[in-house]
């Protein structure tokens, strides 16, 4: 049965505002192996690897970025902040659990192959990179004499093969341009906005809380109740702490 113009948009409208409460962390990861990726076309005032400030709790939450990259409040980096000054051994044990990492990003679309033969479904998404391979990229960036340039550029970029190698503390990376040509259709004709595609991303304040809650068991001791519209954190009462 078909339903009304006005139900549909009641359903649209409800439909983002889920989307909105959950934020959109649907990254392209790099895997172990050969990643050949195809950075997009951006607007003119994007950084084509900006620097981002990110959190990784635990494996269900996975990577998030923290809205601090863009000078806003966030509830992991006020705990990791406070338990830090705290001076006991203990909070800065905890705090190094929690510690921030700064990335470079950038925007791309991924291969299924190294070869470049079939794209993975879904369309370009952010790449979350480590400072090691976007210090590589930025050398790329800036050697346009010797054949690279732009990675970025619709009709004279070019991809990146981005191999992983190791786990943990002994992963390595490196990183090969592969020769220069246009952007798969039909993002050759895009022009997208970094900035903008990371602000999707960053899950709401209350979200970002609750993951925090979730990772610490409970025993939190002051985490921010609310933000004010002054962007300054509400206190909650302190619970009492358990033995536990």
């Amino acid at each position: 049965m078909p339903i009304s113009n006005k139900m549909r948009k009641k359903m649209e409208a409800k439909k983002e505002a889920i989307k909105s409460s959950q934020g959109n962390n649907d990254f392209h990861y790099l895997k172990p192996g050969v990643n050949r990726i195809r950075p997009v076309p951006l607007t003119e005032e994007s950084d084509p690897l900006p620097e981002i400030i990110t959190f990784f709790l635990d494996k269900e939450s996975g990577t998030v970025i923290s809205p601090a990259t863009f000078n806003e409040p966030c509830p992991i980096m006020e705990k990791y902040e406070k338990l830090l000054k705290s001076g006991s051994e203990d909070d800065i044990e905890l705090a190094n659990k929690i510690k921030p990492k700064r990335r470079f990003v950038t925007y791309a679309l991924k291969y299924e192959d190294e070869k470049g033969k079939n794209l993975i479904p879904g369309g370009p998404r952010l790449v979350l990179l480590p400072m090691s391979v976007g210090s590589q990229l930025i050398d790329f960036y800036t050697e346009d004499e010797d054949g690279y340039g732009d990675f970025t550029n619709a009709h004279n970029g070019y991809s990146l093969k981005i191999k992983k190698e190791g786990q943990g503390l002994n992963t390595e990376y490196s990183v090969l341009a592969t020769p220069q040509s246009p952007c798969p259709k039909p993002w050759i004709k895009e022009s997208i906005d970094i900035s903008q595609k990371i602000k999707e991303a960053i899950l709401p304040y209350t979200v970002l809380k609750d993951k925090l809650k979730k990772f610490l068991s409970g025993n939190l001791e002051d985490i921010p109740e609310s933000v004010g519209k002054n962007g300054k954190s509400k206190k909650s009462k302190k619970p009492k702490k358990s033995d536990a």
